[in-house]
């Protein structure tokens, strides 16, 4: 979507903005973190993003970038980023990582620190960096609106009335950092990456946004693993599936070992067979949800818990045993920790 005044007005006339919203927000607050780190040597730091004019990132964030986001291991992730947190202090990336890395961790309070970490060390860059400055801070602001309007979410996760003036202003900062980063190098692809994830994200939740905007800025964004991933979920919200499942399949070549693609394009083919009618596309989808939860201890709990349910509501389609699939979801939730259970009940 191009236009923040469109945008703001989607926001306030839609009755849909509720939790859901909000995490995929976040996420999409985060999408600058979520990198490709592919080629770069131990010990050597490497942009991600460009091939020619790289902006430096140390060892310990790439490895940190690699573990949750190439390999989908978070646990692995979480360690690395102890490390880049004393190594790179002056980085909105690790902050920003930080911050995505609190709030799979259900914890708001560490989430809302780094979220204005986040933009304060963006702002601190500016001599330097002056895209990635405005970037950052336009990612900050997103996870602050986020830290924000979470605990005045209504039993429903309706946003309250009165929140919403708070909520639009910290958009239309949002939207003006990246106008501002844009009018620096409208083609940088860490920019357009950013923007077309948040773009995405507006036009799947909003009624006036269109993802074909989105995906037009993420054809042009870097890594392109990353990229893929997107243009494969506006995809699948144009029901575009069959290409939906092109551009998903390009992602897991590039990260083969990260299981939320694999969730992806299982949630792609139940999708294609409820607007196709083909039983087939059910038994694909379950050997790709099987995959993505071969690696559950690796993902956040509450991602495990939607993963098995949504997994287990297909595998009843096909195998008539009738399922309890709340009961058997209510088991993984019990699991202690931040992360997913190594063994799930049987499906």
């Amino acid at each position: 979507m191009s236009s923040g005044n469109v945008f703001l007005l989607s926001i306030a006339s839609s009755a849909g903005m509720n939790i859901r919203l909000v995490h995929r927000l976040i996420a999409a607050s985060c999408a600058v973190v979520l990198c490709s780190t592919v080629g770069i040597p131990a010990g050597r730091a490497g942009d991600p993003f460009r091939s020619s004019n790289p902006q430096p990132i140390s060892a310990s964030t790439a490895a940190a970038f690699t573990a949750a986001f190439q390999q989908g291991n978070y646990p692995a992730a979480e360690q690395a980023l102890q490390q880049a947190l004393r190594q790179d202090s002056s980085d909105p990336l690790v902050f920003a990582l930080a911050g995505s890395l609190a709030f799979a961790q259900q914890n708001r309070q560490a989430f809302a620190d780094y979220a204005r970490q986040t933009k304060s060390k963006a702002q601190a860059i500016a001599p330097q960096q002056p895209l990635r400055s405005q970037l950052y801070i336009a990612v900050g602001e997103l996870m602050m609106a986020a830290s924000t309007l979470l605990p005045q979410l209504t039993g429903d996760g309706g946003v309250p009335l009165a929140a919403v003036p708070q909520a639009l202003q910290s958009l239309q900062t949002v939207y003006g950092s990246l106008r501002a980063a844009a009018q620096i190098n409208p083609n940088d692809p860490e920019l357009n990456l950013v923007q077309g994830f948040v773009d995405l994200i507006v036009a799947t939740n909003l009624p006036l946004a269109n993802p074909s905007g989105a995906i037009a800025k993420l054809e042009k964004a870097s890594p392109r693993y990353l990229a893929d991933r997107g243009i494969a979920l506006g995809l699948r919200n144009l029901k575009r599936y069959p290409e939906a499942i092109q551009y998903v399949d390009r992602a897991i070549a590039a990260a083969p070992e990260n299981p939320e693609l694999r969730y992806l394009k299982a949630q792609i083919l139940v999708e294609q067979s409820k607007a196709t009618g083909d039983a087939n596309l059910r038994r694909a989808a379950a050997a790709e949800f099987q995959k993505a939860l071969a690696k559950s201890s690796q993902l956040p709990q509450p991602l495990v818990w939607q993963l098995f349910f949504e997994a287990c509501n297909n595998q009843k389609t096909f195998d008539n045993r009738g399922q309890d699939c709340v009961s058997l979801r209510d088991q993984v939730t019990q699991a202690p920790g931040p992360w997913g259970p190594a063994t799930l009940p049987p499906l």
